[in-house]
C-alpha cells in the first residue's frame, strides 16, 4: 500500500457523500450524495469520469452497494424504502422493494424469504457471508446498537453485540469483588456486563435517563440517579426495584453508600446533598440535607466510618 491518490473525482453531491462501493471488477464505483434527493452516481473512477446519475429518493439512503459478482446490478437501502438499480449504457433503472423492519432476502429483485422478526429495532446496515452464490449466515447492525447474527435456512438469532441506544453513557460502577460493572446511561437502561467474557448479562430499563450509579460495599444494592431529580436501588441479583424516590427536580449528579451500608447520599444540580437512611425502610425517608453549597455537585466520598462526606463541586471541595 503506497497511500498515494489515485484519483480525485469532482462531484456534484450537495452536502457529502454518504455511501461508496465499487464493482465487482473494480472499474466502477457508485457513490451517494447528501443532498435533497439522495442522487445516484457511478463512475469510471480511474478516468474520473461520470457514467450515469439519477436521483435515489427523497428519504434518507444509509447505503448502497454493488452485487459482489456484478458491474452492472446494485442495491440501495435507506428509511422505508429498498431498490434495485441496473445500469444499461448511459442509463440506471431502479425497481422498488418495500422494508417491514424484518431481514428481507432476494434474488435479483424477487423476494424469495423473510426472516420475520429477526430483531426488536430498526436495521441500520447489514452483512453477509457469500459463497458460490449462497447466503451463510447475516449480520445485522440494529437502532439498539445490537450486532445479531442470523440464520438464513432457519432464522434463528444470534445477539453478538450489546450496546447502549442513544446518547451518552454518565454512569459506571464496578462491584466491590466480582469482575462485573454497571453502566447507566441517557437511553434510561442499566446494563450489567461480564469484564472477562467482554458480554451483557442483564439490563433494565428504568424510563428515564440515568446520569450516575454506585454499589453498596457488599454489591448486593445499588442506586441510580436519575436525570430527572428520582433515584432509584435496585437489587443486583435479580435488578427489581428495591424503592425509589424523587425529592429533586434537577439532574442527580451523583450517589454513594456510606461504608457501614447504613445511609445514601444523593447530590443534586440543585447545589445540595440529601441523605437517606436505608435501615428505615424502601420508602426512603429523607433524614437530612446539606444546602446552599457553593455550586452544584459533581462527585461525593464519605469518611471510612461514615461520620462525614466530602463534596466537590464546579468551583471547590467541602466537607
Amino acid at each position: 500500500m503506497t497511500k498515494q491518490t489515485l484519483s480525485v473525482l469532482r462531484c456534484f453531491h450537495a452536502g457529502g457523500v454518504c455511501s461508496v462501493s465499487f464493482s465487482a471488477t473494480g472499474r466502477l464505483l457508485l457513490s451517494v450524495g447528501l443532498d435533497p434527493e439522495h442522487t445516484v452516481t457511478i463512475w469510471k473512477w480511474q478516468e474520473g469520469a461520470k457514467v450515469a446519475s439519477w436521483v435515489g429518493h427523497t428519504q434518507r439512503i444509509f447505503v448502497a452497494e454493488f452485487r459482489p459478482d456484478s458491474d452492472t446490478h446494485f442495491v440501495s437501502v435507506g428509511i422505508k424504502h429498498v431498490r434495485f438499480w441496473t445500469l444499461a449504457g448511459r442509463a440506471l433503472l431502479s425497481k422498488k422493494g418495500t422494508i417491514s423492519g424484518d431481514v428481507c432476502v432476494w434474488k435479483e429483485h424477487i423476494l424469495v424469504r423473510i426472516v420475520a422478526k429477526a430483531h426488536t429495532g430498526p436495521v441500520f446496515t447489514m452483512y453477509t457471508t457469500l459463497r458460490d452464490g449462497l447466503i451463510g449466515k447475516i449480520l445485522v447492525g440494529t437502532r439498539n446498537a445490537e450486532i445479531i447474527e442470523v440464520g438464513e435456512k432457519n432464522a434463528a438469532c444470534n445477539i453478538l453485540v450489546n450496546g447502549h441506544m442513544d446518547g451518552p453513557i454518565w454512569g459506571l460502577g464496578t462491584h466491590p469483588s466480582r469482575d462485573v460493572f454497571l453502566s447507566a446511561a441517557e437511553d434510561g437502561t442499566v446494563r450489567l456486563w461480564d469484564i472477562p467474557e467482554k458480554k451483557m448479562l442483564n439490563k433494565v430499563n428504568l424510563g428515564h435517563p440515568a446520569h450516575t450509579i454506585s454499589y453498596s460495599p457488599e454489591g448486593d444494592m445499588v442506586a441510580i440517579g436519575m436525570k430527572n431529580g428520582e433515584f432509584i436501588i435496585l437489587l443486583v441479583a435479580s435488578l427489581k426495584i428495591w424503592g425509589k424516590k424523587r425529592d429533586r427536580r434537577s439532574p442527580i449528579q451523583d450517589i454513594r453508600f456510606s461504608p457501614n451500608s447504613r445511609y445514601l447520599a444523593v447530590g443534586s444540580t440543585e447545589c445540595a446533598v440529601d441523605f437517606y437512611d436505608l435501615t428505615l425502610g424502601p420508602q426512603l425517608n429523607r433524614i437530612n440535607c446539606c444546602r446552599d453549597i457553593p455550586s452544584f455537585v459533581m462527585q461525593m466520598d464519605f469518611s471510612a466510618d461514615s461520620s462525614y462526606i466530602q463534596v466537590q463541586t464546579s468551583i471547590s471541595s467541602s466537607s
